[in-house]
């Protein structure tokens, strides 16, 4: 069996987490960038490992987001 899950992000800076998140791109992780935001989709043969996945991304993907928000308030 086959389980798919889908993750849709809007932001103003899709690609900068879509690069950030490479690292985690394993065969089964497929990402598009538009111009609105960043879809993810992963495959997976379980549903427990689709969970993990999913939620290793997030909080990868909240990491992230945090530490932009971080730098841009300093900056400013």
């Amino acid at each position: 069996m086959e389980i798919k899950g889908r993750i849709y992000i809007e932001d103003e800076y899709p690609s900068l987490i879509a690069k950030a998140i490479d690292p985690d791109n394993i065969p089964a992780i497929k990402r598009r960038v538009d111009d609105n935001g960043l879809e993810i989709s992963v495959d997976s043969s379980s549903i427990g490992s689709l969970l993990l996945t999913m939620d290793d991304l997030l909080i990868n993907i909240k990491i992230i987001m945090d530490i932009y928000n971080i730098l841009n308030t300093k900056l400013k």
